[in-house]
């Protein structure tokens, strides 16, 4: 991966922030924390650190 593409958003130690909507719908913020070594307050676009891992994807329900 490009430097210019590590950003906290595609770590694996970055907790993205939600608000909730409407009863049951959520939207996510800008921001999050780090839980890496504890939590930092972070935004999706922060450069990565020096602890920067690679966030694996998740399969898709119809993958399974």
């Amino acid at each position: 991966m490009e430097e210019e593409q590590k950003t906290c958003e595609t770590c694996r130690y970055f907790y993205r922030h939600y608000v909730r909507r409407s009863g049951t719908k959520f939207m996510p913020l800008n921001c999050g924390h780090c839980s890496e070594p504890r939590a930092r307050d972070k935004t999706i676009d922060t450069p990565a650190c020096h602890r920067y891992s690679v966030r694996r994807t998740q399969k898709a329900k119809s993958e399974e």
